[in-house]
């Protein structure tokens, strides 16, 4: 796993051309089914969102043992909806059927980055897991602030003894934060949602390359030409980002 060791990545934002667009068809393959809601709450305790399932590095859903594992963003069940983002936790999940779940606690120490984690994505590889996940706020402050970096958790190991336990000497650092060119930071937002969040790990199977896609905003500052000077145009300025593992 050197790409998660190295600083030396590029990054990019994703661009598709009007013929790649109008080439997208609804067919069978490409459609996600539909998700009826269970009966039952998952955690009478937690209200959960932002659900993603461990993987493999292939992006296939990792099954171990018999058990899939699921990581939420969480809070708890009796707090409003707009404070649950304040206050989130990510928690894993696991489960044979994937009807009963059982909670296996938060997957990290309180040593992640940011004062609060919101969504990412998780990769099993060869028994080590590595969360990648967005460290929003700073660690410790006083007021709650909305910064986000992408930053990755790594040294969790995964074992099935009896139910899924994954635990470890969490190691964290922050793969990319954005640089005011491709990405738009905090301070040049001018309103709408400002992100720069929600890492996904994908490897290229043409190449062998591994990337990481994530939501952003592209910078467009007061008096640019951009979306022909229409003001409401620009406002909507969101992004998909690309980081390229180095070759």
């Amino acid at each position: 796993m050197e790409w998660l060791e190295s600083r030396d990545r590029t990054t990019v934002t994703a661009a598709w051309t009007r013929e790649q667009a109008a080439g997208i068809e609804r067919r069978e393959g490409v459609v996600a089914p539909i998700i009826y809601q269970q009966d039952s709450n998952i955690s009478d305790e937690h209200h959960l969102w932002d659900t993603w399932l461990l993987r493999e590095r292939n992006g296939s859903v990792a099954s171990i043992d018999g058990y899939r594992v699921i990581f939420a963003l969480t809070a708890p069940s009796d707090m409003l909806p707009g404070k649950r983002h304040d206050v989130a936790t990510i928690r894993y999940f696991y489960s044979t059927d994937g009807k009963t779940w059982h909670d296996g606690g938060p997957i990290f120490d309180g040593r992640a980055l940011g004062s609060r984690q919101w969504a990412g994505c998780a990769l099993y590889d060869d028994g080590d897991v590595y969360v990648y996940y967005t460290a929003a706020g700073q660690r410790g402050e006083s007021e709650l602030s909305y910064t986000q970096r992408i930053a990755v958790g790594t040294g969790g190991h995964l074992r099935t003894d009896d139910g899924v336990t994954i635990e470890g000497e969490w190691d964290h650092s922050v793969l990319l934060e954005p640089d005011g060119g491709h990405y738009e930071t905090e301070s040049q937002s001018r309103g709408m949602i400002y992100t720069f969040r929600d890492p996904w790990f994908f490897e290229d199977p043409a190449t062998g390359r591994t990337h990481l896609l994530f939501e952003a905003n592209t910078p467009v500052p007061e008096g640019s030409d951009h979306c022909g000077d229409d003001p409401v145009q620009q406002a909507f300025n969101g992004a998909v980002g690309i980081a390229d593992s180095p070759t």
